[in-house]
C-alpha cells in the first residue's frame, strides 16, 4: 500500500479518442470546480474523494466509483464498444483485465508491471494475475513430455 501523499506513474495512453474524453472530462470537472468556488491544487485530472473532501467546503463529492463507472459507459458507447454477455463493464475490471495481459505478457517484467499498476509484487500477482486459457495451453503441452 502506497503512502498517504504518494503517487505512481501510470500507463501512457496513446489512443486519441480516450485523449480527446479525458480533455472533455478535465474541462467539465473544471467548470463544475469553478462552479463551486472549488480549487485543483494537486493538478491531477482524476480526482478522488479524498482529494474532493479536501478542497470543498459544503461537501459536494461529484466523482465516486459509479459516476466513474457511468462516464466509462457512456465513453464506451460513444464510441460504439459494447458490454458483452456476462461480463461488467466497470474500471476496475478493466484494470484487472490490463493486469492479466501484462502479467500474461513475457515481454513486461511483473516487477515493472506492479510498479505501474501500484501495486506490490505480492499483491500484483496474487490479486489481478489469472492465468488465461491460451498461456495454461501452452504449459500444460511444455508440461507433457
Amino acid at each position: 500500500m502506497r503512502p498517504k501523499g504518494a503517487y505512481r506513474y501510470c500507463l501512457p495512453i496513446k489512443n486519441n479518442k480516450i485523449i480527446d474524453l479525458i480533455k472533455e472530462f478535465q474541462i467539465k470537472q473544471k467548470k463544475y470546480l469553478n462552479e463551486y468556488g472549488l480549487k485543483n491544487t494537486s493538478g491531477y485530472i482524476f480526482l478522488n474523494l479524498h482529494n474532493y473532501r479536501s478542497i470543498s467546503s459544503n461537501n459536494q463529492l461529484p466523482v465516486t466509483q459509479a459516476s466513474l463507472n457511468d462516464m466509462l459507459k457512456a465513453a464506451c458507447s460513444k464510441s460504439g464498444i459494447e458490454k458483452q454477455k456476462n461480463s461488467v463493464l466497470a474500471l476496475y475490471s478493466l484494470r484487472v483485465y490490463l493486469s492479466s495481459l501484462l502479467g500474461n505478457d513475457n515481454r513486461i517484467s511483473n516487477m515493472y508491471a506492479c510498479q505501474r499498476m501500484g501495486n506490490t509484487i505480492q499483491v500484483f500477482l496474487s490479486t489481478y494475475v489469472k492465468e488465461n486459457r491460451e498461456s495454461y495451453k501452452q504449459n500444460s503441452r511444455l508440461w507433457s513430455c
